[in-house]
């Protein structure tokens, strides 16, 4: 899936070529979405949009409180291509302080929902997690921090400013991409996850 920035339109892709299959619209509006993920849910597969910016959304000011909007996936096979696709909404708050975060990513498993902030200036980027189990869609969540991700710094902050993530199917390691580069996270073997 990709997505637009800031409107609820986003579109289902074909991996091979990049044909688009879908086109829908989101049930909410966005102020800044950043990231797409998909991953396991009550209702099966889900797509979860990231409504995480902190920058570059609309109105200003700047919000302290984010959301992931989570929708069923729709079945391409049976012809759902288009139309508005409604789902649930779970706001929240960083433990610290408001983060810009640009990079949204599902563990395939267990469905844990992370939040990877961006920082160019130092590259160090700070990875959240919603609490277990989710609350009840609308319940404001205060996220749990988990990691501190320095990525390496490069020539300049476009080597450094985190804009997407994914976790791999095996769920052992994950990718962040940058502007000009991707990096990917290994856990030791048989380590957990986080």
């Amino acid at each position: 899936y990709a997505h637009s920035e800031n409107n609820a339109n986003f579109v289902a892709i074909r991996k091979s070529d990049a044909t688009v299959l879908g086109s829908y619209v989101a049930g909410v509006m966005p102020w800044d979405w950043e990231d797409i993920a998909t991953g396991p849910c009550p209702a099966g597969k889900c797509i979860f949009m990231g409504d995480i910016g902190r920058v570059s959304g609309h109105p200003l000011p700047m919000p302290d409180t984010f959301a992931v909007y989570r929708m069923k996936e729709p079945n391409l096979a049976a012809g759902e291509t288009s139309g508005t696709v409604s789902g649930d909404l779970f706001p929240f708050r960083y433990p610290d302080t408001p983060a810009n975060a640009e990079a949204l990513m599902v563990h395939p498993t267990t469905g844990d929902i992370y939040v990877v902030t961006k920082n160019g200036s130092t590259g160090l980027s700070k990875a959240y997690k919603f609490p277990k189990p989710l609350p009840a869609p609308g319940t404001m969540s205060t996220l749990i921090k988990v990691a501190d991700l320095q990525l390496p710094l490069g020539p300049d902050e476009n080597f450094r400013s985190v804009t997407a993530g994914t976790i791999h199917p095996c769920a052992n390691r994950f990718l962040l991409r940058t502007y000009r580069a991707v990096y990917e996270y290994r856990a030791p073997a048989g380590a957990p996850f986080e």
